[in-house]
């Protein structure tokens, strides 16, 4: 006579793998800390609108501060989760709360204004602010940095032409810059650490999803 009790072993293993079957199929869920700054205007409250995030304001011109609460993005068969984190001004009253979003493991995306290149400005802004990430992610671990060039749609200036203006302008900060406790080669962070975006084209903001998902 069949002796269930013989067999116990066995289906303790099937049983344990139809408990699990749900989870097999589900998207490989990761999280993720992100940091997006910049100076005013430059696109940070739109691109986390983009992004997914449930803003309570999405004013381009507020310049205060708001919570970003934990949200997804999925792709195909992949989710990715997003920490906790804020909406941070662009003014210079904000540069000291820089430190309350770079921690270990924290990507930042520094988002500049196109306009400012056309403008002829002097970058003092700009230069100040990646002087405080450069501080900060200095003793971190696995920080990444990736410079957007936003307002793409209302700028004439081509890529090649935009990564020359951005090592004359901002040269000297990235050659200092150290990443992963690595110093970052100037030539390899143009290469592969500028992108030139308008945030309005869903195309882009696709390809910083997939790098978020992929990539980070």
């Amino acid at each position: 006579m069949w002796n269930p009790l013989r067999f116990s072993p066995i289906m303790a293993i099937i049983v344990t793998i139809l408990k699990k079957w749900p989870d097999i199929f589900k998207p490989n869920k990761k999280t993720k800390n992100i940091a997006i700054l910049g100076c005013k205007e430059s696109g940070k409250t739109t691109l986390w609108s983009k992004l997914g995030a449930k803003l309570q304001d999405s004013s381009e011109k507020r310049t205060g501060q708001q919570i970003i609460s934990e949200f997804t993005i999925s792709k195909n068969n992949k989710t990715v989760s997003i920490a906790k984190t804020k909406d941070m001004g662009g003014g210079d009253e904000w540069v000291y709360a820089y430190q309350e979003l770079i921690h270990e493991n924290t990507f930042i995306y520094y988002l500049i204004d196109g306009r400012e290149f056309e403008a002829k400005s002097k970058f003092g802004k700009i230069t100040r602010q990646i002087e405080k990430i450069k501080r900060l992610v200095k003793e971190k671990e696995n920080c990444g940095l990736k410079l957007l060039i936003t307002h793409r749609d209302e700028t004439n200036i081509n890529k090649q032409d935009l990564k020359l203006k951005i090592k004359e302008k901002l040269g000297n900060k990235i050659f200092e810059l150290i990443l992963k406790k690595q110093q970052v080669k100037l030539s390899t962070f143009l290469e592969n650490n500028v992108g030139y975006v308008n945030l309005l084209d869903e195309n882009d903001i696709n390809k910083i999803k997939d790098e978020i998902i992929e990539a980070l």
